[in-house]
């Protein structure tokens, strides 16, 4: 099965996301956070299940810095909802795919 999560940087990040016609789930992470060992795989379940109603975005945030600084991540796992180019929700912390899928739901 085709990765349907896609990487995301400061170069990427206006045409991926800002530009996006569809809503775009931006999952802000590190290496180093614990959580996210948890949250990945949920994230990439995520991705298969909204295919073609949300796009799915991993933004590595130790090699990208720009991005996390302006729309302020400073916690690590950070999920963001983007609708047309703008912020339209935030969630911070590791969530289980129930209250994950409620989040996204309740914002596209």
């Amino acid at each position: 099965m085709k990765n349907i999560v896609v990487q995301v940087t400061d170069a990427s990040f206006e045409n991926d996301v800002l530009r996006s016609q569809t809503p775009v789930l931006v999952f802000f992470w590190a290496v180093w956070a614990g959580p996210l060992e948890i949250i990945h795989p949920i994230v990439e379940l995520i991705g298969i299940e909204y295919a073609g109603r949300l796009r799915v975005a991993k933004f590595y945030i130790d090699q990208n810095t720009k991005m996390p600084t302006n729309y302020n991540v400073k916690d690590v796992p950070t999920l963001i909802i983007f609708k047309k180019g703008i912020l339209t929700a935030t969630k911070v912390g590791t969530l289980p795919l129930k209250q994950l899928r409620e989040f996204i739901d309740s914002n596209l």
